[in-house]
Order: C-alpha cells, then sequence, then structure tokens
C-alpha cells in the first residue's frame, strides 16, 4: 500500500526508476488504430546555403489521417532530413519558429501547413554542437488537412539557423494520392472506445490518438539529474494508437474488476472527486488483466493469452509474489484491437510529444504540472483527481507524477542504436514502470 510504512520502501527501491518492481502502480492502456502508409519512392532534393550548414536530403517518410482535432481533420507527413555543417565547428539551433513548409498544388495554389513536431537526431534538439563536415539526421512532422489531395502536390522545406543563415530546398513532388483511411478505433460495441456511451459507461474512460514517429528516448549528458541508464537512442513508433487521456481511475478499475485495491480510497483533497483518483495498489498481472476484461466489456479482441486462453477466468488467481512463471510467460497479440500496456518506447514517446526537454513542458519543474513530493512538493501526501494538472502536447495528463505507470517490458539496460518498435527483452527480473508519482522528487518525474 501506499501507506506511511510503505513509502519509505518505495522511495529506496526507485533508485533505478525505470524498471524497479512495484505493485502500487497505475497502468496506461491503448489500442492500435493502423499502420502507418510508408511511400516506397525517396524523395531528394539537395540544398544549398552559404550560411554554416545545408540540408542535403529530404525525404518524405510517412503520411496517415491521424490525431482528429476538436477544429479540422488533420493528415500528417514526416520528412527526414539530413544536415552537413559546410562552415567548420559550431552549433545548430532551431525552434518551432525556424522551420516552414510550403505545399503548392496541381493549379499553382500555395499554402503553408502546420509544423507541429521536430528533432534532430544526433545529438538531441534543441541544439546540437557539431564539427566540420559532420552530418546530422533529423526529422519534421507537419499537418496537412484532410480534404487538401496530396496528389501531384509539391512541398519545399525552409528553415533558418542561429545566425539567420536560411536553408531553401528544391521543390519536391510528392509520390501522389492520399494515404488509406485508417481505423477510426471503433470496436463492436454502440459508441467509440472510451466515450461515455461505451461498455463501461465511466466519463475518466477517454482515449486519445498519438499519430506515429520518433522521439529520442533517455536523456543528454548536460541534463540534470540524469542517471547512467537513460543511454540516449532514437526510437521509431510506425503505427498510430490510442492512449489514455487520463491514468485509469478507481471508478474505471472498479467497474471493470468488481474490486477497488486503493490505499487513497477515501479523504480527497478539498474539491476533487474520489471515483476520479487513480487507482494504484495494482500490480503489473492485475494490469494485464484489466486490459483483456475491458477488452471483453467493449467486443474488442483481447490482446493477452496465458496458457493457451484470453479468458482471464481461467487464469487462475492473480499471483501475489513478484514472479510467478506461468504468468510471466504471457504471450501478445500485437495485432489484436484491444487494450494492453505501452511498450516503455511508446510510453516515453507519448509522454515527450514531440519534446527533448527534461519534462515534456519544459526544462525546469513546474508545480503546474504534476503532483509530487512526499514532504516538499505539492501532493499533500496523497494521489489527487485525474487531469488536474497541465496537459502535454498530445492532451495526456499526469505524465509527470501523481502516480507511476506500468509498461509491458521487462527491464533492460539498452545502448545508444536505433530502434524500431521495441518491446524489450523476452525475459527479465523487473516489469518497467515510468512517470514518477505523489511521492517522489521532481528529478524521477522526468521524460527519460
Amino acid at each position: 500500500m501506499f501507506g506511511s510504512k510503505g513509502t519509505s520502501k518505495i522511495s529506496d527501491a526507485i533508485c533505478n526508476f525505470r524498471g524497479q518492481s512495484m505493485q502500487r502502480i497505475i497502468l496506461i492502456i491503448f489500442i492500435f488504430i493502423g499502420a502507418v502508409s510508408v511511400l516506397s519512392a525517396e524523395q531528394t532534393a539537395k540544398i544549398q546555403t552559404g550560411g554554416q550548414f545545408k540540408v542535403m536530403e529530404v525525404k518524405e517518410v510517412a503520411s496517415e489521417s491521424i490525431l482528429i482535432r476538436p477544429d479540422a481533420d488533420m493528415r500528417y507527413i514526416a520528412f527526414d532530413i539530413v544536415i552537413d555543417n559546410v562552415k567548420g565547428a559550431g552549433e545548430i539551433r532551431f525552434n518551432a519558429a525556424f522551420f516552414s513548409v510550403v505545399v503548392r498544388d496541381t493549379e499553382g495554389r500555395t499554402y503553408s501547413p502546420e509544423v507541429t513536431s521536430y528533432a534532430l537526431a544526433k545529438p538531441a534538439m534543441p541544439s546540437a554542437a557539431v564539427e566540420a563536415g559532420e552530418l546530422m539526421r533529423g526529422w519534421i512532422t507537419v499537418a496537412i488537412p484532410k480534404n487538401v489531395s496530396l496528389a501531384g502536390c509539391r512541398i519545399r522545406l525552409d528553415a533558418r539557423g542561429r545566425q539567420d543563415d536560411r536553408i531553401t530546398s528544391e521543390w519536391i513532388t510528392l509520390p501522389g494520392g492520399n494515404p488509406p483511411a485508417v481505423n477510426a478505433g471503433v470496436g463492436t460495441s454502440s459508441a467509440p472506445r472510451g466515450s461515455v456511451g461505451s461498455a463501461v459507461g465511466v466519463a475518466s474512460h477517454v482515449m486519445v490518438s498519438i499519430p506515429a514517429g520518433r522521439c529520442m528516448m533517455g536523456s543528454p549528458a548536460t541534463e540534470a539529474n540524469r542517471r547512467d541508464n537513460e543511454t540516449q537512442h532514437l526510437a521509431t513508433i510506425t503505427k498510430s494508437f490510442l492512449m489514455g487521456k487520463y491514468e485509469v481511475t478507481q471508478e474505471l478499475y472498479e467497474r471493470v474488476m468488481g474490486r477497488n485495491p486503493s490505499y487513497f480510497k477515501d479523504s480527497p483533497a478539498y474539491g476533487e472527486a474520489q471515483a476520479k483518483r487513480p487507482v494504484e495498489g495494482v500490480s503489473w498481472y492485475d494490469t494485464i488483466v484489466f486490459c483483456n476484461k475491458l477488452s471483453i466489456l467493449e467486443g474488442l479482441s483481447p490482446v493477452y493469452r496465458i496458457s493457451g486462453s484470453t479468458d482471464t477466468s481461467s487464469w487462475g488467481a492473480v499471483p501475489t509474489d513478484s514472479r510467478n512463471a506461468t504468468w510471466d510467460a504471457v504471450t501478445v497479440n500485437w495485432d489484436a484491437n484491444g487494450y494492453r500496456l505501452p511498450t516503455e518506447a511508446e510510453w516515453e514517446y507519448a509522454c515527450r510529444a514531440g519534446t527533448t526537454t527534461a519534462y515534456n513542458l519544459g526544462n525546469t519543474w513546474n508545480d503546474a504540472w504534476g503532483w509530487y513530493g512526499y514532504d516538499s512538493g505539492n501532493s499533500g501526501k496523497m494521489t489527487h483527481e485525474v487531469g488536474k494538472k497541465t496537459p502535454n502536447a498530445w492532451g495526456l495528463y499526469d505524465m509527470h507524477g501523481n502516480v507511476w505507470e506500468w509498461c509491458w517490458d521487462w527491464y533492460e539496460e539498452v545502448g545508444s542504436n536505433a530502434v524500431t518498435d521495441p518491446k524489450g527483452s523476452r525475459t527479465g527480473s523487473l516489469r518497467v514502470h515510468r512517470g514518477g508519482s505523489w511521492y517522489n522528487y521532481a528529478q524521477y518525474l522526468r521524460s527519460a
């Protein structure tokens, strides 16, 4: 329990906070909603500039109709870029205002789509010290209205460096055609998953669309309070997915599981709803039962299988120990449309939401971003109703603090090699949890 006796043990246990085994952690759930439509034709443009660097290549790598916004239905186009430092050792620095993209249709009309994310893959954004002649890779993503046909369109990238050096690419003709429609994430229940009208009928059960893309996992050597198991490496997530807008609440967990194991079952903070506090006191094994049961309730295909069955009633009692050979042999149907835990890479990618800072809203902690600190923070020694702090750029709440969040992966040390859709080690002794809690200092809440 998250009681006064247990918290000191928890504090000791989080020294290697990416992977320590805890059974008092919340889960975030999500499902796939479609694969990225990868274009086979590589589009290249040679760029010249008299400034500090030049862009050698612009390549469209993916397009997909994803992330439905309240004001528009957008598709997102990602471009790989290679930057060649032609002037000598120095620094490359970008921010959102420095990138612009121009699209020209077949009738010569032009417009500038929104640049939604950007990064340099070596080293981390927002700045990069470079040697003369060094190549650096990165990417940008732009949002284009779904009703704009891409067939025959041409696109051009413009950027500005720290010293106001202009970089302008040649016009690139897109391979043509609009991307295929994407599964909207609706199961066989009468309403979209995560809606109030869904099978579970809980208002706090809301899902957010997360676009496919990439992020730098880990932290740079210059990040304050970093640990030596945060080696930076590029992670690519090739499929968009839905993720819980909020940490799983006590009302949702109890509706699905028929019980509430939380320690904080009463006396919420003034003005907060008890039922909407996050559930805690759940083991990793509890989470996979929860996911399968919620999938069945909403008419979706369960993801997890133990001893050949997706029926949790045939799995036996949920283990109370931290290790159980039968349950640890659980298999995953990654193509099923039901609920599951995020991989660690998906969690960090979703948490960062295009950022490379220590937290998903900046480098220096702000109490408006999350609940933390047993005796020196803002939590008041308790959990709080979900959604009370500032969300990240993708609308996800409480990715920093309130309660730790389980991931699928076994804990393992990783190197600097780039990875695509990593799912962690096949075996291990500890499952990963991320995000920090109401008890921890802010340094344990960092994105890395």
